[in-house]
């Protein structure tokens, strides 16, 4: 497993309105290590998968494509998700009362959220924060950001020009001591181009995994005009 970065790898400042957990690196929890100790000792009881109502089915649908941590800021939201002042039960947000005026430009947790609330301190626009967050040296470790959503580097499948050395998800390939042979050179390129990176598939066969980017239509050199 890669060395992830945490909430506060890079040394991020706890805003005032937020609340900031200190965890420098990302890993599991102990509540789902100790799942994961139980499962490993036999204890646990086999067979299918609970029948969900529609709800939580399309709860899970969704929330099993999410990331989660590390969040500095975060991929899905950002580090106030560790505040239980935001929750008013597990698992529930605690809502401001509708009706109860236009919306604030302040962060009120106890008065209730509103929209935006969870996303507030995202990056604005995604693509850039997500061009940037590849990797990052701390202290002369290199650590990983997202590497599941993020990769840094893609095999293209077979026949395609390239196969059989990894290439750049982001960025251009032709010269690896570029600024943009891992992401954009800037923002807006990024902006341009996110809609033309490809989807990470396993292409293989049973027992064989072969992990391929698959939909790529990013050019491998930059634009002329950008």
């Amino acid at each position: 497993m890669p060395l992830l970065v945490g909430d506060d790898t890079l040394g991020a400042e706890q805003d005032a309105g937020a609340f900031l957990a200190t965890s420098k690196y990302l890993c599991v929890t102990q509540t789902q290590y100790f799942f994961l100790q139980q499962w490993a000792a036999g204890h646990f009881e086999p067979g299918g998968a609970a029948l969900l109502h529609p709800g939580h089915a399309l709860n899970r649908a969704v929330l099993e494509n999410c990331v989660g941590g590390p969040f500095s800021p975060g991929i899905e939201m950002t580090w106030i998700a560790r505040n239980p002042a935001i929750y008013s039960e597990p698992f529930r947000i605690r809502a401001r009362p509708a009706g109860s005026g236009p919306l604030g430009l302040g962060f009120d947790p106890a008065g209730g959220l509103e929209p935006g609330d969870l996303t507030r301190y995202m990056a604005l626009p995604w693509q850039a924060d997500f061009n940037e967050c590849a990797a990052q040296t701390v202290q002369g470790r290199v650590m990983w950001w997202w590497p599941a959503q993020r990769p840094i580097t893609v095999f293209l499948p077979p026949g395609a020009a390239g196969l059989g050395a990894p290439i750049p998800w982001i960025g251009h390939d032709r010269d690896s001591k570029a600024k943009d042979f891992y992401a954009f050179a800037n923002h807006l390129e990024m902006l341009a181009n996110w809609d033309k990176l490809g989807f990470v598939l396993d292409m293989g066969e049973p027992g064989k995994p072969r992990f391929v980017e698959v939909s790529r239509l990013l050019s491998r050199e930059p634009d002329k005009a950008g």
